[in-house]
């Protein structure tokens, strides 16, 4: 998936964490419905014990001969999973592809949630994505439909 090779190359602050990843790709589908009425990605979310989360995504990344996860303590003692990339290749790839790698609209939101996100701790981080309307009025272990979700809360805000 391009959009996770672009999110992969854009977060050069820090660390990016497979956690870290899985939940920026979230943040822009759940954008992508509240602003643009759809997801940008196919991914199906399930709302599992530790948030908004999709599997073949790691796959995808484990697929890819230029990305693999490498497991390490995180800044708080417990063991994670970090994505470690070719960044000369993914640049080289992006160069030659952008724009034609991701339609503008989804650079756009890429980039906001890249920017958004990027200074936050590990800790912030999950409280945005927690605090997210399909986290709070979903249950655990749902599909999270978030077109559907994106329509409800456009009709929450317009009556309030």
């Amino acid at each position: 998936m391009n959009l996770v090779r672009y999110l992969v190359i854009k977060c050069t602050e820090r660390e990016l964490s497979k956690a870290r990843l899985v939940k920026m790709l979230y943040l822009i589908d759940w954008k992508g419905a509240v602003d643009y009425q759809r997801q940008f990605t196919p991914l199906h979310w399930q709302y599992n014990h530790y948030g908004p989360y999709v599997p073949s995504v790691i796959q995808e990344i484990v697929n890819d001969p230029s990305m693999t996860l490498v497991a390490r303590k995180t800044e708080h003692g417990s063991m994670g999973e970090y994505v470690h990339a070719d960044h000369e290749t993914l640049l080289r790839e992006l160069r030659e592809h952008t724009p034609d790698l991701l339609p503008l609209p989804l650079r756009d939101v890429a980039d906001f949630v890249v920017a958004t996100t990027q200074e936050l701790s590990f800790n912030d981080f999950i409280k945005l994505v927690y605090s997210t309307y399909p986290v709070c009025k979903s249950q655990k272990y749902s599909y999270l439909d978030l077109e559907a979700l994106a329509q409800d809360y456009r009709l929450t805000e317009k009556s309030l």
